[in-house]
């Protein structure tokens, strides 16, 4: 949309789901377990974000008691806003879930000179930045 290349750990640590139905108007959401999503640091200017079925949604404030967060800017990035039903799944893209690693570096362990990509070891057997953050390690 922007240009821009992102990378995610979406595990199970960062993932939820909605209690009640969302309209495309909501201005707070009802989760399962709020503590799976990121808390903002609005001092800082960093917004919680959460998407649910494509829609790229921003928070100011997370509750983890009464699981919901609240102050919504919704469909953002090029997203557009629309009802979500109760049981969507809500990611957590907020910057805590962020890899921020310069995509022109190895993503994978490379095989030795004159081998083939083949020969090289699989992601899940490799140990760069990248690897490690997407295992959840």
């Amino acid at each position: 949309m922007r240009d821009a290349n992102a990378v995610y750990n979406i595990n199970k640590s960062h993932v939820t789901t909605l209690t009640t139905a969302l309209t495309a108007d909501a201005d707070e959401i009802l989760v399962l377990d709020a503590t799976k999503l990121s808390e903002p640091d609005l001092a800082n200017n960093v917004f919680g974000i959460v998407v649910i079925n494509g829609e790229r949604i921003t928070y100011r404030t997370r509750d983890v008691t009464n699981n919901k967060v609240s102050g919504l800017r919704r469909g953002t990035a090029g997203t557009s806003a629309t009802s979500h039903a109760i049981g969507a799944t809500a990611y957590d893209y907020s910057v805590t879930t962020y890899l921020n690693y310069s995509y022109d570096k190895t993503w994978y362990a490379q095989p030795a000179s004159g081998a083939t990509a083949t020969d090289g070891k699989a992601l899940q057997n490799t140990n760069t930045v990248p690897a490690k953050f997407l295992k959840g390690q």
